[in-house]
């Protein structure tokens, strides 16, 4: 899960550690990409034992894009890998396709940058 700088500097603070702290606990860094969180076991390292996201508000934009990421959108991809993993699809409001792209389209500039 890529970090930006808005991540980076929200995140740490709202789990009371230093930017520091946080990607020796929580993140990796590789020279020429954005920091990441470390997904070294089955589940986001931010999740808590029931499941919720213990820094939600503060969340990634990856997270807050998910699931409409562009590499998501393929039909296929979305009924088949999307589908198994995300309980939301097919539940709630529907969501109409401009918007879905706009959400995947910024989901990629953020990161682009």
């Amino acid at each position: 899960m890529s970090l930006g700088e808005v991540e980076l500097h929200e995140i740490p603070p709202f789990l009371e550690l230093s930017s520091e702290e946080f990607l020796e606990r929580q993140g990796d860094r590789e020279p020429g990409y954005h920091p990441t969180l470390r997904m070294d076991r089955p589940a986001c390292p931010c999740l808590k034992a029931d499941n919720s996201c213990q820094i939600y508000s503060v969340r990634p934009m990856q997270c807050r894009a998910w699931p409409f990421w562009s590499e998501n959108l393929a039909q296929a991809t979305w009924e088949g890998p999307v589908k198994a993993c995300c309980p939301g699809v097919d539940v709630g409001p529907l969501h109409l396709a401009a918007e879905v792209a706009r959400v995947a389209r910024t989901n990629d500039e953020w990161y682009s940058n």
